[in-house]
C-alpha cells in the first residue's frame, strides 16, 4: 500500500508530517511523491490566510483526480477550523483536528 504526504504551512506542520511518515512507514506503507497515484494521501494543512485555505482545497481536489479511489486524510489548522468544509470535498475520508493528531497513524 502506498501513501503520499504534502505539508502546507509552518515548521510545526513539517515536523508533524515527518512523525506521521515514520509511523506509516513503520506500519508497512510505502511513501510515494504526492503528485503520483497513491492509495492514501495525507495533507497537513494551513489556515493562516484565505489563500492558504484555497490552496489546500485545490490540492485535495488534485489528489482526488489523480487517484479517485484513494483515501485522503486531512490534518492541521485548516482541519481544525473548517472540518465540515473539508468533509464535503469529494475524496476526503478522514479529518483530524488539533486534539485528534495522536490518532492520525
Amino acid at each position: 500500500m502506498t501513501i503520499a504526504f504534502l505539508t502546507l504551512g509552518c515548521k510545526l506542520n513539517y515536523a508533524e508530517t515527518s512523525t506521521y511518515e515514520r509511523g506509516f512507514v513503520a506500519n508497512g506503507l510505502t511513501v510515494v511523491p504526492w503528485e503520483e497515484k497513491a492509495d492514501v494521501y495525507l495533507i497537513n494543512t494551513c489556515s493562516v490566510t484565505e489563500r492558504a485555505e484555497k490552496k489546500c482545497r485545490n490540492v485535495i481536489r488534485k489528489m482526488h483526480r489523480t487517484s479517485p479511489e484513494a483515501r485522503i486524510i486531512v490534518t492541521g489548522c485548516y482541519a481544525e477550523l473548517r472540518r465540515d468544509d473539508l468533509q464535503a470535498i469529494e475524496g476526503v475520508a478522514l479529518v483530524f483536528g488539533a486534539k485528534e493528531k495522536s490518532r492520525v497513524v
